[in-house]
Formats: C-alpha cells, sequence, structure tokens
C-alpha cells in the first residue's frame, strides 16, 4: 500500500525522535508500525469508516492492546497520501506526549 510505504519512508530511521519497527507482532496482532520504547502503535487504515464490521474488529483489537499498555494510533491511508505532512505533525505531538507521560511516570 503506497501509503504505509509513504509513512515508513518518514519513520524509519528515528527521524521522528523514536525508533519505530515495522509489521511488529504482539500477542495475536500484527502492528503496522510500533515504538517499543513508547508502546506507541500505529495503524494505517484503508476505508474502514464504510465497513461497520471492520471498524467494530479494529476497536476490539484496539482495546485488547490497549490493556496491554499500548497506545493505537490509526490514521487514515487517503490521508496520508493527501497530506503526509500534517499526519507527521499529528504523530509527533503523540511522540512527545508518550515521552511526557513516560517520565511523569518513573
Amino acid at each position: 500500500m503506497l501509503s504505509e510505504i509513504l509513512l515508513w519512508k518518514a519513520l524509519s530511521g528515528g527521524k521522528l525522535g523514536t525508533t519505530f519497527k515495522q509489521k511488529v507482532s504482539i500477542e495475536d496482532f500484527m502492528i503496522g508500525f510500533y515504538s517499543v520504547e513508547l508502546k506507541l502503535a500505529i495503524e494505517v487504515d484503508k476505508n474502514t469508516e464504510y465497513d461497520p464490521v471492520q471498524k467494530e474488529i479494529d476497536q476490539v483489537r484496539d482495546n485488547k492492546l490497549h490493556d496491554l499498555g499500548i497506545t493505537v494510533l490509526r490514521i487514515d491511508d487517503q490521508e496520508i497520501k493527501r497530506s503526509l505532512n500534517s499526519v507527521l505533525r499529528y504523530i509527533e505531538h503523540k511522540i512527545e506526549y508518550q515521552k511526557q507521560s513516560i517520565k511523569l511516570a518513573s
């Protein structure tokens, strides 16, 4: 998927201040992009707003990951194609928030 390739190029190599791995298995789930350091998962969604069954599956999955202490960001693939810079600013904001949360918890 083009949007995943674009996002990976932006996330790889620690360019946003944390290291992401691609296609990480956690329990029974395959995570698109994952920062172990921040327990931050990023999922790229394709047309889920039109598929209520997939939306429900994603919600159950996100809840299970949340129970493991993982924050999940869901990003629409069309938004990545339309406005990658805006998506990256959103992710950067979430990265900073996660870092602050970890500092406060220490």
